[in-house]
């Protein structure tokens, strides 16, 4: 899974191994398509609609950059050439790892990526979780 940040959010991805223990899970292979095609859909707008730009240009892209403020102060990011093309790249590089290593894109708002150590307290039992939230999904 991969994260770059800004403001809290965190882009996750499927990767191919995770994809497979899942169907083994049960998890349906209709699921998998329609994350996909959800992706695709996602990106794809982003190149033409200024709230998706904004949305997909803060969790995918590498440059941090304030893109919502951006965007409030009259920048068209969908229009600018040096914003259009960093979008087309994100797109590419999407695209490109759905292609060839199988990643799947995930809905910032919806996903989240979660790291884990054993439980040396006994706290926990067997199959429980303890989770720590920020206000942000930042921490």
């Amino acid at each position: 899974m991969v994260s770059s940040t800004e403001q809290g959010r965190r882009s996750v991805t499927l990767n191919r191994p995770l994809i497979t223990i899942l169907e083994q899970l049960g998890v349906s292979t209709d699921t998998f398509v329609y994350l996909q095609e959800s992706m695709i859909l996602e990106f794809t707008d982003a190149l033409v609609n200024e709230a998706r730009a904004v949305d997909v240009l803060s969790a995918w892209s590498k440059l941090q950059l304030p893109y919502e403020d951006l965007s409030k102060a009259g920048f068209q990011l969908t229009l600018d050439p040096f914003f259009r093309s960093l979008l087309l790249a994100v797109y590419r590089n999407a695209v490109a790892g759905l292609r060839y290593k199988t990643r799947i894109a995930l809905p910032v708002d919806r996903a989240r990526n979660m790291l884990g150590v054993v439980d040396t307290t006994n706290k926990l039992r067997y199959g429980e979780v303890g989770t720590n939230q920020t206000g942000n999904g930042a921490k």
